[in-house]
């Protein structure tokens, strides 16, 4: 049984890393050989976001963050983003209480027709 390390250049972008198992057992007449391939491994360029993958599937663990990755700037859009989503709920909140009249509005014009046609049809 020996273990190898295969890797498909089969294509400039997409690199396919595998570990693979390969057991020989001898028959009689002939032999006979299993390839097992235990799973894929990411490429360094794949976990640094070289690939088209998405990074959530190779997350970097804060220890291999550089300090170009982490900065003020990038810190300092977080509040702006706060801002943004309190004036969306402000603005959802407002639209449910409109929709609310709306519907409320509805219902009394449905039974005020509802009640003048049981008027007109005592009449």
């Amino acid at each position: 049984m020996k273990i190898v390390n295969e890797i498909d250049d089969s294509s400039s972008e997409h690199v396919n890393d595998s570990v693979s198992i390969i057991a020989s057992e001898k028959h009689t007449k002939s032999s006979c050989t299993a390839k097992i391939i235990i799973g894929p491994l990411p490429s360094k360029r794949m976990r640094k976001g070289g690939s088209n993958e998405s990074p959530e599937h190779y997350p970097l663990s804060d220890s291999e963050l550089t300090t170009a990755e982490v900065t003020p700037a990038a810190l300092s859009i977080s509040p702006i983003y706060q801002q943004v989503w309190e004036e969306l709920q402000h603005r959802s909140e407002i639209l449910r209480q409109q929709v609310f009249q709306k519907e409320m509005e509805l219902r009394e014009l449905h039974l005020k027709r509802f009640l003048a046609s049981l008027h007109g049809d005592k009449c």
